[in-house]
């Protein structure tokens, strides 16, 4: 445990020292000014970053009562989106667990079945920004094929994990079992570790349904589609000449290194990865109104909304226990499942 908070402490270390860094490479006075010619411009901006959260709501939403049957609020899933943003930059890797805690304090919904939607939400996530950054590298870079082949390469290890565990969960598993039975400690809480991981690979038996698969997949694409479209809506007012294949490598992969970098957040490395491939794709442009361009999108995509979320966290409200969302006292184990199967 000891170890694991070092860990994270130090990453959020590197994080801030990287924001600093980057913060050392612009002026105040190129921000203001980008800030003034953005202007009443900024609604716009923000009202596609409300919408990009509201297609993340909507998802959550979906994938919670599709894997338990608990139909939580549509304001509730939208605060848990921007509680899980601000509870993911300080846990390394952008994984938003205060979801799962929340919707199992106010819907009481299993955190085992609220972990595997918050997997199948990543899984989605990761491809549809593998979708596009590989789109947009073999439109930049069709001569560079060792990157080509490393996009799909990543693509096609995704497939086959996201088929292992929708069709054959067993084969993951029982290797977990196997693990958690020769775990040293007492058998409870062995035992419940056990129930967990079952209930947690039986859940992606959600994504049977190709119809439902090809839909959740849309939600992940159409939220990435908005942020993309924000970031060149803004270059366009600043009047930064990238093109949207630009602006779509130079989002995802900043994005993507971001991810990698399992810094809580991407703070400042996704900040100094997206300058500096703006840069080398528009050479011509003043680095210093790319940096300003990039920390305004920033600030309105990430961390105000980090700031809210986190509001959101401080005055969370007590529960108001599951009472409107239980199962009736004469359903079965079995109708809760009829959502999964659909």
């Amino acid at each position: 445990m000891q170890l694991k908070n070092l860990m994270q402490r130090l990453l959020i270390i590197l994080g801030l020292i990287a924001i600093v860094y980057f913060f050392l490479t612009i002026s105040i006075k190129d921000v203001q000014a980008a800030g003034r010619q953005v202007g009443t411009f900024v609604i716009l901006l923000l009202g596609l970053t409300t919408f990009n959260i509201w297609i993340k709501s909507y998802r959550w939403q979906k994938m919670i009562f599709g894997i338990s049957g608990k139909k939580i609020g549509t304001w509730f899933s939208f605060r848990s989106i921007l509680a899980g943003i601000a509870a993911g930059s300080f846990i390394p890797g952008r994984i938003e667990f205060a979801k799962t805690f929340l919707a199992k304090k106010e819907y009481d919904v299993p955190m085992s079945q609220s972990a595997s939607a918050l997997v199948i939400e990543r899984f989605m996530d990761f491809a549809a920004i593998l979708l596009i950054l590989a789109g947009s590298i073999a439109f930049f870079h069709q001569e560079n094929k060792d990157l080509l082949i490393a996009a799909s390469a990543m693509i096609i290890f995704l497939v086959i994990i996201t088929i292992t565990l929708v069709f054959y969960p067993k084969v993951l598993m029982r290797p977990v079992n196997f693990i958690l039975r020769k775990m040293p400690g007492k058998d409870g809480p062995k035992d419940k570790l056990q129930r967990f991981s079952e209930d947690f690979f039986v859940s992606f038996k959600l994504l049977r349904s190709k119809w439902i698969t090809v839909w959740f997949m849309f939600l992940s694409l159409a939220a990435l589609v908005v942020e993309i479209v924000r970031l060149y809506s803004l270059f366009m007012i600043l009047s930064i000449p990238a093109g949207i294949s630009a602006t779509s490598l130079v989002f995802t992969a900043s994005v993507f290194i971001g991810i990698l970098s399992t810094i809580p957040g991407g703070i400042g490395v996704t900040e100094i990865s997206a300058t500096t491939i703006l840069s080398q794709l528009i050479p011509g442009t003043p680095k210093e109104m790319i940096s300003s361009a990039i920390l305004i999108e920033r600030v309105i995509s990430y961390y105000l909304l980090v700031a809210i979320g986190s509001t959101i966290l401080l005055y969370q409200p007590r529960s108001r226990t599951a009472a409107v969302v239980e199962k009736p006292q004469d359903a079965t184990d079995q109708e809760l499942k009829e959502p999964i199967k659909s």
